[in-house]
């Protein structure tokens, strides 16, 4: 599906992706199935894992 962006929003996705690990395809993916409420067939937004602190 060929979707146009606005350049600023395409860098600051392909930045996002790239902070979850991800690559855009796949985060772009994740976004639109948490919203469709079919999230079962993408795997979730990787989570930055927390420091450790106790």
């Amino acid at each position: 599906m060929p979707v146009r962006l606005h350049p600023a929003l395409k860098e600051a996705v392909a930045e996002a992706a790239k902070a979850h690990g991800m690559d855009v395809n796949s985060y772009v993916s994740a976004l639109l199935a948490a919203n469709t409420g079919l999230t079962h067939l993408v795997p979730p937004i990787q989570q930055e894992a927390l420091p450790n602190t106790a």
